[in-house]
């Protein structure tokens, strides 16, 4: 087709190749310019990843490769040249309706969205989903396409295929919507699968499998493959080359050994020492990119990097938009400082980020004060009953939490880990009574006065327990009330729960704001208006408005980039520090968990298998759930590959079904029958506490290696 050099497509071995895209929104407000002359390729059999904060246009540059760019937007200009089995074509060219685009949508070019959950469609099976993306593309009768169906669900490595061919979406668990998700883009063996943020919402052990899987089948098929991700660990381990996008634009782009090794651009490098990193020596240093990434609505003159670098060049940087330079080979770098006869050296420069000046709470924490206890937990079990039938009797029991022992020390965080289904958030919302235990002893310990029975506290008691144990929420969009403005978000538990005047409570959510690192101008504005990193900052806010004892953060960083997730862990540590809090830090990151807490609690079906102190756990871990955990987390640095450890297969027990023994034998590649036929008890082992049967005598691998 004119304008496309096939000869230099082949030549090259080049599968798609980007020129200056330019996808923008048309909207009432003005024009989104969501992609800004992007360019980037992919070669034959290869891994591109693209990576980039939150805004910077990395999903919607993969969807306009397909045209599925949603209304209003449009792709302005530019190419996208496929060389696939059609010959070589522009696909911008193409109608975004027409025959021409279907055929290669999910036939040539398959497509993973972030979000299995909205992508599936609730009313189908999934069986039904995927027969009929092969009908579309293939000339097979239904049987046929039936069979083929039952092929790629095991070919994932989804457990009863066939079973789960009737199963509906959300009768599946995170890991299996993504297999079938995968599933249905390797219908039609696409010779190009782009995956958009496909391990975003899962936990480590399942991530580690679907990146496995996906390694494993572009290399049966020859298959490339864009990652778009905001994961640093995933790059490092996926990735052939990398292109790093911001604000719309690709910044920086090359060999990913070279890009990590040799970054130049400012932003490469403040995302490289934003990268929470596992240490079991503790060493701390956690950087944060200032500020945030502009509105795509925003006109830039210049670079568009040029506010929240502390390099920018008055009079080119903000005037002169930055060409793309060649600093080696494949590499290229879009930055005035290595450009002309004045190029900066990169050696030369720090790593850009703002490092926190204050001793971090798990280095800083006082033994005497650790050893007075805030919350002290005993025994707890939280069930819930399951009812079934025509009458809706009582069929069975969802034992989430199983005789959890656990006490939280003043000053100290300690870190709750483990995978999804494991108990955590069912744990840490008993502790605020958003659902009551079962079983077991709840016992907050306040200054000066008399320790409150949580479990059995009366209505006016538990006016106490809101005021001194606070929780910060994963989701801040889905737990602030998008009908206040932030001053009435913030300022709902000061009315609630303590005795202020309407003034004082103005004055307090001001203070607040500041505190957490926002403008107090901001307090009449709603949350639909902020970022994800603004919203969280807004939850904590609300969270310390009481000024608590105890903070339960659940999830709180893990939808957020690496950046604006640096910038919330500096954010709590300082508070912890500054405010003497105690902080139970739900995760599932245990990169994230080891720069942060004093103590590690690992969760597994409801129970408790290791406790130990975080630098101890890392180094030497002494039950098998642990070191799967962490042999299972993605390492920021392409020199080094993740412990050779065999994957973790299956899944944690159904909490209505335990197991008699172990809950973790099924899984463990050292189980012995002692461990299917007894339960462990949780007990001394060294300064740990574990439950495994075997714990003296296994020599298990740590972080160090």
């Amino acid at each position: 087709m004119e304008g496309v050099d096939v000869e230099a497509m082949t030549r090259s071995d080049t599968i798609l190749r980007v020129e200056e895209l330019q996808t923008t929104f048309n909207t009432d407000e003005g024009k989104v310019r969501a992609v800004r002359r992007a360019s980037f390729s992919v070669e034959r059999g290869k891994t591109l990843c693209i990576v980039g904060e939150s805004g910077c246009g990395k999903s919607v540059a993969a969807r306009s490769i397909l045209q599925l760019v949603q209304h209003p937007g449009v792709i302005e200009g530019g190419s996208i040249h496929f060389d696939g089995p059609r010959g070589a074509v522009d696909l911008t060219t193409l109608d975004p309706y027409g025959a021409e685009i279907r055929a290669v949508r999910g036939n040539d070019i398959a497509m993973i969205f972030q979000e299995p959950m909205s992508a599936l469609s609730p009313v189908h099976t999934i069986g039904q989903q995927i027969i009929e993306a092969i009908q579309l593309h293939r000339d097979v009768t239904r049987s046929e396409a039936y069979a083929r169906a039952v092929t790629l669900l095991d070919r994932v490595r989804m457990p009863d295929p066939e079973k789960r061919l009737a199963s509906y979406t959300f009768e599946l668990s995170g890991g299996m919507r993504q297999r079938a998700m995968i599933a249905m883009a390797l219908a039609c063996d696409p010779q190009l699968l782009i995956a958009d943020e496909p391990t975003t919402a899962l936990d480590v052990t399942t991530q580690a499998t679907i990146l496995d899987l996906l390694r494993e089948l572009q290399r049966e098929q020859d298959m490339s493959l864009i990652l778009i991700t905001h994961d640093l660990g995933v790059v490092a381990e996926m990735a052939d080359d990398v292109a790093v996008m911001y604000l719309g634009r690709v910044v920086e782009s090359g060999p990913v050994g070279e890009v990590f090794a040799n970054p130049h651009h400012p932003y490469t490098r403040g995302l490289l020492a934003s990268i929470p990193r596992i240490d079991p020596e503790r060493a701390h240093r956690r950087f944060a990119i200032p500020g945030n990434v502009p509105s795509a609505m925003t006109e830039i003159q210049g670079c568009a990097f040029q506010d929240r670098c502390p390099f920018a060049i008055p009079g080119r940087c903000d005037v002169d938009r930055p060409v793309t330079l060649e600093i080696g080979e494949a590499h290229g770098v879009a930055c005035h400082l290595f450009d002309g006869d004045d190029a900066a050296s990169p050696e030369a420069l720090p790593w850009l980020g703002v490092e926190d000046d204050y001793a971090p709470s798990h280095v800083g924490v006082d033994d005497e004060v650790q050893e007075s206890v805030v919350l002290d937990v005993r025994e707890v079990d939280v069930h819930y009953p399951v009812h079934g039938g025509l009458l809706q009797r009582r069929i069975g029991t969802v034992r989430a939490v199983e005789g959890v022992s656990l006490s939280l020390r003043k000053g100290e965080t300690v870190g709750l880990v483990g995978e999804s289904g494991s108990g955590k958030t069912s744990f840490a919302h008993t502790l605020v009574r958003l659902h009551p235990p079962t079983r077991g002893v709840i016992t907050l310990h306040r200054d000066g006065r008399e320790p409150l029975d949580v479990v059995h506290a009366e209505r006016g008691e538990l006016r106490n327990l809101y005021r001194s144990v606070r929780m910060v929420f994963q989701d801040p969009y889905g737990s602030l009330d998008p009908r206040l403005p932030v001053r009435e978000v913030i300022g709902e538990p000061i009315d609630l729960l303590t005795d202020v005047t309407r003034r004082e409570r103005n004055d307090r959510v001001g203070d607040l704001l500041d505190v957490v690192g926002l403008s107090p101008d901001i307090a009449t504005r709603y949350v639909h208006a902020f970022s994800g990193g603004q919203r969280q900052r807004i939850g904590i806010a609300r969270a310390l408005a009481t000024d608590p004892q105890v903070l339960i953060a659940d999830e709180p960083v893990s939808a957020l980039d690496v950046s604006v997730q640096a910038q919330v862990l500096n954010l709590l540590e300082r508070l912890v520090a500054e405010r003497g809090l105690t902080m139970l830090f739900v995760s599932h990151d245990l990169s994230v968990v080891s720069s942060l807490c004093d103590r590690v609690v690992v969760l597994y079906a409801g129970e408790i298998v290791e406790e130990a102190r975080s630098t101890s756990l890392y180094r030497t871990p002494r039950h098998p759930y642990t070191e799967a955990l962490l042999a299972a987390v993605p390492v920021p640095d392409p020199s080094v590959k993740r412990n050779e450890l065999p994957p973790l297969q299956g899944g944690v027990p159904d909490p209505a079904n335990r197991p008699a023994g172990c809950a973790f034998a099924a899984r463990c590649r050292y189980a012995t029958e002692r461990c299917r036929d007894e339960r462990p008890a949780l007990r001394e082992v060294g300064d740990a506490r574990v439950a495994c049967h075997h714990a003296e005598e296994l020599e298990l691998v740590g972080a160090s290696a």
